[in-house]
């Protein structure tokens, strides 16, 4: 079989969800073709799938997982230069076997032919030998250039006059920043400006007495970066969460509840997907990129001002959706993440882990796992065709839901999800008084409730999910307000609610 003249690559741009992308050049195994998306390799087996190994047009690359878009994906030649079959002495001589073996060696000519295409190279004709003469420290801190004769060489004084050109030129964009006091005007009594501005007083001058320059007190870009670096800082409540966002509008004495993804997205097609409304209402993400050398918190934060979209869900799946603060973008896996107190971080691919000690995220993709900048936000349940659930996970690492009656009563066992979706939480009951009751006003609010035997109400939670038991009698309990004495509540009369708080990555 005769092997056609073809470009042994192809490039791609990826669009959201897109998992198929087609190769157009002969293949002869499958560990002949190379797999990259932005620059990292991907396992066949594990990443990807091939078909149309030994066809002339070539085939496709499937991946696993949909991609996000925006990625650069490369499918490309690679060919190891090997030879594998032997042909024995008075042996068999099949024309697809002998075919595929002289194909091969003209494939990876191709390849070859590809790499020296893509390098820097001389012209044919030149003459002598272009090596550089030179040892790994006789080349550090040079360039590559070429002498006098026009032959490669390497310069140390154009690698200073380089280095030297830019610092002067950083040094000339600081000055331009700046502003020199001197150049101030100083107003005397009252001027008007038309059409801007009535002054009565001088501006006054940065005192560099003051533990500031003047320059740097007065240069105006340095005051910006200053105050948009240290806002989201100062509203870092828990570290690794959403600090605020969108929000329900609640009732009157009602609390109210994150509302990145409405639940007015539930039966949106798995193409459309859903979206996230941080055009409704400014949404600060945040992610603990563990500490600074000092010991401080390191977090990377994004304060998104515009709808998030996360297309292309995937189908019969609980869909966990992850924001990426540093990259700005948003997608989603379909493998539950968790939470770990250090150790060995799991490698399953697609499974995000946060180590509450270190305070970093880490992605598996089934052999190691990779530190990421991205906080998972929601999981969205969808069935064969549509979105079913959408659970918004709770802002600031704390779950305060709306009072709910009447209280439950005797033999009752209460089931409720874990919004903060941590394992490691505090577990609060309150009680709200609805109609007067046992010495307590309409609005009051009861913690530490009892069980009617005076004994305390115990919880049990996991990540998912939390619940308790009231007991066989009784029903539950607490202190009159006005005798103090050990009383029952009237079931009726009060609403309840459960307020959860996570324990760890809370900000100082």
């Amino acid at each position: 079989m005769t092997v056609s003249i073809q470009t042994p690559f192809n490039t791609y741009t990826a669009a959201p969800g897109a998992t198929l992308f087609a190769y157009q050049f002969k293949v002869l195994r499958d560990d002949d073709l190379l797999v990259t998306v932005d620059g990292v390799s991907k396992t066949l087996g594990i990443d990807y799938s091939i078909s149309g190994i030994g066809d002339n047009a070539g085939g496709d690359v499937a991946l696993v997982s949909p991609l996000v878009g925006g990625e650069k994906v490369l499918l490309r030649s690679n060919i190891v230069l090997d030879r594998s079959t032997d042909y024995q002495q008075n042996g068999d001589f099949p024309a697809d076997i002998v075919n595929k073996d002289f194909d091969r060696p003209w494939l990876a000519l191709q390849q070859m032919e590809q790499s020296i295409n893509s390098s820097i190279k001389l012209p044919f004709d030149t003459a002598g030998d272009q090596t550089l003469q030179l040892s790994a420290a006789q080349r550090a801190n040079t360039l590559i250039g070429f002498d006098a004769a026009g032959n490669l060489t390497t310069s140390t004084t154009d690698a200073q006059n380089v280095i030297a050109a830019q610092e002067a030129a950083a040094a000339a964009e600081a000055a331009a920043a700046s502003v020199d006091p001197a150049n101030i005007v100083h107003i005397a009594g009252t001027e008007t400006i038309i059409g801007a501005k009535t002054f009565n007083q001088s501006p006054a001058v940065p005192n560099v007495s003051l533990g500031d320059s003047s320059t740097k007190g007065a240069n105006t870009k340095f005051v910006a970066d200053a105050l948009a670096d240290a806002v989201p800082r100062a509203t870092i409540k828990v570290r690794q969460a959403v600090q605020y966002g969108p929000m329900t509008t609640p009732a009157a004495g009602q609390p109210a509840q994150p509302d990145l993804i409405p639940q007015s997205q539930i039966g949106n097609t798995l193409a459309a997907g859903v979206t996230l409304k941080c055009g409704t209402a400014a949404t600060l993400f945040s992610v603990a990129n563990g500490n600074n050398a000092d010991g401080s918190a390191n977090n990377l934060n994004w304060l998104a001002s515009a709808d998030i979209p996360v297309a292309n869900l995937t189908a019969g799946s609980t869909n966990y959706i992850w924001v990426d603060t540093v990259a700005r973008t948003a997608g989603f896996v379909t493998v539950a993440d968790a939470d770990q107190p250090g150790g060995a971080i799991p490698v399953t691919n697609n499974k995000y882990t946060f180590d509450t000690v270190g305070m970093k995220m880490y992605l598996g993709n089934g052999t190691t796992a990779s530190q990421v900048n991205r906080l998972i936000v929601a999981e969205v349940d969808t069935s064969g065709s549509a979105v079913t659930s959408i659970r918004v996970r709770s802002y600031n690492g704390e779950d305060v839901p709306v009072f709910a009656g009447p209280l439950p009563a005797g033999s009752t066992i209460l089931l409720r999800t874990n919004a903060v979706r941590s394992d490691d939480v505090d577990i609060t009951m309150e009680a709200r008084c609805e109609t007067a009751d046992i010495g307590h006003s309409v609005g009051d609010i009861v913690t530490n409730l009892g069980q009617a035997n005076a004994a305390p109400v115990s919880f049990w939670r996991s990540r998912t999910a939390l619940g308790f038991a009231v007991g066989t009698a009784g029903g539950l309990s607490t202190q009159s307000k006005s005798t103090a004495g050990f009383v029952g509540f009237t079931q009726a009369s009060w609403s309840y609610r459960i307020r959860v708080k996570r324990r760890w990555g809370i900000q100082k």
